[in-house]
């Protein structure tokens, strides 16, 4: 077990410890790191750590507020530490006001040309204004990402 303690209360006062198992195995029967739980402030958000690729539950974190580019509350978006095992993490950036977007998991493998597995790519967001447009390229190579063009112009 492993000693734990949320600090002090609303009042400064310390408050008392108490033990939290450690002991829980991975997938692969090693032992976890143990996570003691955490206390977010009213003007945070609690953000689940999720698990890591072994099944060991990853430390919980607070997420304070962000704001868009006008000054307002953006909504509450929490980190994403892993992807499952054949999986990649993709973000789309930002809103057009600036908040930012959570993250997401798309499979890590691409499609296999010709008995080659191409990479895959994470989808691609174009700002505001433009427009996605397929890369061409030779027929029997592997697909490359989409790009971004001015939405007034012609894709290539």
């Amino acid at each position: 077990q492993m000693m734990c303690n949320d600090g002090p209360n609303v009042d400064g006062c310390s408050t008392p410890s108490y033990c939290v198992d450690d002991m829980t195995p991975g997938n692969d029967g090693a032992v976890c790191p143990g996570n003691c739980p955490i206390t977010c402030g009213a003007d945070t958000m609690h953000c689940d750590g999720g698990y890591d690729s072994n099944g060991c539950k990853m430390p919980d974190s607070c997420s304070a507020p962000e704001y868009d580019m006008n000054g307002n509350a953006c909504p509450g978006v929490c980190p994403m530490n892993t992807c499952p095992e054949g999986q990649m993490m993709c973000n789309d950036g930002a809103t057009e006001f600036g908040c930012p977007t959570p993250s997401y998991c798309v499979d890590a493998s691409g499609p296999v040309v010709d008995g080659i597995e191409c990479p895959a790519f994470c989808p691609v967001m174009c700002p505001p204004g433009d427009k996605t447009c397929p890369t061409t390229g030779p027929v029997d190579s592997c697909p490359q990402p989409d790009t971004c063009v001015p939405a007034d112009v012609a894709c290539p």
